[in-house]
């Protein structure tokens, strides 16, 4: 079993299972690692999909992962990955480019030109 399967698997008996062989076959001190800091309950509510199958990923969600995502989709896509070190020119960005991208998608979702986003796909699976 790779280490990334495990936060794929929803079934508590299999995500057992699966620990158990990784502590057969990894180093004491990786081990050590991974209950220290990865296998405490408060942690493994986070990343396991266990956990996590009855809610969307803006629920319960303690991370930045959302805001580094979006900030991403910013700096590549609006501000085409260059620096911006002016207030007014970033306001402008927001305002005249942002804005009305998001709007104009809204609207497509709507009227199914565009699919849904991916947190509403996901929820229709379940």
């Amino acid at each position: 079993m790779k280490l990334k399967a495990l936060i794929r698997l929803e079934d508590p008996a299999l995500l057992d299972v699966a620990l158990v062989e990784i502590k057969g076959l990894a180093p004491a001190r990786f081990w050590g690692y991974l209950v220290k800091n990865w296998l405490p309950q408060k942690f493994v509510l986070m990343w396991s999909a266990v956990y996590r199958r009855s809610r969307g990923i803006h629920l319960l969600n303690d991370t930045n992962m959302l805001i580094e995502a979006w900030h991403h989709v910013l700096k590549g896509k609006f501000l085409e990955g260059r620096r911006n070190r002016r207030l007014d020119h970033l306001l402008h960005i927001l305002i005249d480019q942002v804005l009305p991208y998001y709007l104009l998608k809204e609207r497509r979702q709507k009227i199914g030109f565009e699919g849904e986003n991916l947190e509403n796909q996901k929820r229709l699976k379940v």
